[in-house]
């Protein structure tokens, strides 16, 4: 009797065997699944604060079109009819002779068009080039700007001036025929990893919320 139990009991355990195996597959596959879908809401998470900050910054950049678009072209060409029309009603209508040399308002447009470009012009060119006025406002603001007498934030000062510092310090220790300290070295190598990372794109230093669309 006992051998009949014991040779039973031999015979079901591959099929025990078989059945906890299903069993801890299952299990597996369901944690697998929950932790699927939690990193999908992650990630949908994700993409959604994503797509809401470019979205953001996508009305940012059109009101910036807009004021520049505004500001440089807009009232540029409002000046300019603003101007054609109060000198011609309010000036030039009530002097007889200037009157008898621009009998209409479209004889007068079309001659200060004519005339106002080219001397407009030729005076921008002479503000760039034949005098010292842009050269003298260039000079001013060179003189005061702030960042030519320190290191400007980010990149400049995270990663160049240490990369430079650590050139210079190998140059100094090949000079004076001295190796590079494990210390030294795990250095270069993170300097190294921070530059491959401004290369594919990513950004160093601490910067305001809304500086970078990351």
């Amino acid at each position: 009797m006992r051998h009949r139990q014991t040779r039973q009991a031999i015979s079901d355990a591959p099929v025990c065997i078989c059945l906890v195996s299903v069993h801890w597959r299952r299990q597996k596959a369901q944690r697998s699944s929950c932790v699927v879908r939690r990193d999908g809401v992650n990630f949908l998470c994700s993409m959604q604060a994503i797509i809401f900050m470019r979205k953001q910054r996508k009305g940012f950049r059109t009101m910036y079109y807009f004021q520049i678009g505004y500001s440089t072209y807009l009232i540029l060409f409002m000046g300019a009819i603003n101007v054609l029309t109060s000198t011609y009603f309010l000036a030039i209508e009530q002097i007889p002779f200037i009157k008898n040399l621009f009998p209409t308002f479209e004889i007068y447009v079309v001659t200060a068009v004519v005339v106002a470009i080219p001397v407009v012009t030729i005076t921008g060119y002479v503000h760039f080039k034949r005098v010292g006025a842009f050269s003298a406002a260039t000079s001013i603001m060179t003189q005061n700007f702030i960042f030519n007498y320190r290191m400007p934030p980010g990149f400049t000062v995270d990663v160049y001036g240490p990369a430079y510092k650590m050139i210079l310090k190998m140059a100094l220790k090949r000079a004076n025929s001295e190796k590079l300290t494990a210390e030294e070295i795990k250095e270069i190598d993170r300097l190294r990893e921070r530059l491959r990372h401004l290369i594919e794109g990513g950004s160093t230093g601490s910067y305001s919320k809304g500086v970078i669309d990351d």
